[in-house]
């Protein structure tokens, strides 16, 4: 409470500190922190970690003397914009690897609890109940991807009682839109809830019964969504399957250091693909930086 206290809910800038603080207030939040690097999905280099903790502690990820730079996505650099790529409309790119990180890490949950799995899942023959969704789509004359894209989802899971789809997405608090209000909701988890109502509105209106549909969210510092919660739980319980000696608690935990993981992976490419952003819109004739090279001496 005295660290809450700190900050002005009134000011954007306590805004974003409060929204993150609260948005930490979880057990999965600091996950990552407990990761041991003892497989590839557990591991964060050297700039990886540091990313995780500035932004953990609301610290600047920005060089210093970027104030005054716009943006591609128009946006002008203000002293309180500490994590700005992590909102940034122009890092599609680098969204979109991030997305893939958590998404794996859930495809490996479901393989740890027996299930079968796989991406993009064609939603309209789940609807129809047609197994053939090329061919349905070619009897159609449907060409472009923009349809193909509205109609899948992001991982089809077969549960015991039902095919799932679930659609993964992280979204980040501390956001000047999500800002004023996870500022104020205590407890945190406001931005994810806001997702979660989103993903819903799209998918469930259509799926008539077709197939059961969880919206997997995760907050920017970690937080998972309540859906993501129960869903996590729900192939705990699968993994279980009635066994005496199955430990569930380490399950949900080493799932969560694993999404942790992924999270802060992703995020420390959303601010070094940030920083290229600001190279590009501060001059003219950019050049790609490489990788480090030794010189030799013959």
């Amino acid at each position: 409470h005295a660290i809450l206290n700190q900050f002005d809910p009134a000011t954007p800038e306590g805004q974003h500190h409060l929204a993150r603080l609260r948005s930490l207030d979880c057990p999965e939040g600091g996950r990552w922190l407990e990761a041991l690097p003892t497989s590839p999905h557990l591991r964060l280099t050297n700039s990886e970690f540091r990313y995780a903790l500035q932004l953990r502690l609301g610290v600047a990820t920005l060089p210093r003397n970027a104030v005054g730079v716009t943006c591609w996505c128009g946006h002008l650099l203000q002293p309180s914009d500490s994590d700005h790529a992590l909102s940034c409309r122009a890092l599609s790119g680098a969204t979109t690897l991030r997305h893939d990180l958590v998404k794996d890490a859930w495809r490996r949950a479901a393989r740890w609890a027996g299930l079968d799995s796989t991406v993009e899942p064609a939603l309209t023959p789940l609807r129809n109940g047609n197994p053939r969704p090329h061919a349905q789509m070619a009897r159609r004359g449907a060409t472009t991807d923009d349809q193909a894209d509205r109609d899948r989802g992001d991982i089809l899971i077969v549960m015991p009682d039902a095919m799932t789809v679930v659609d993964v997405s992280i979204t980040h608090p501390a956001a000047e839109s999500h800002a004023p209000r996870a500022a104020r909701v205590d407890g945190g988890g406001w931005a994810a809830q806001q997702r979660e109502r989103i993903k819903r509105s799209q998918y469930e209106v259509a799926a008539t019964g077709a197939y059961d549909f969880v919206p997997l969210v995760s907050e920017s510092f970690g937080r998972l969504g309540g859906a993501a919660r129960a869903f996590l739980g729900k192939l705990a319980d699968v993994a279980a399957d009635g066994s005496d000696t199955f430990d569930r608690r380490m399950f949900v935990a080493t799932v969560q250091r694993e999404l942790g993981v992924a999270v802060q992976r992703g995020n420390a490419i959303m601010c070094k693909a940030g920083l290229r952003v600001l190279t590009r819109v501060s001059g003219h004739a950019f050049r790609e930086g490489g990788p480090p090279t030794v010189e030799g001496d013959g």
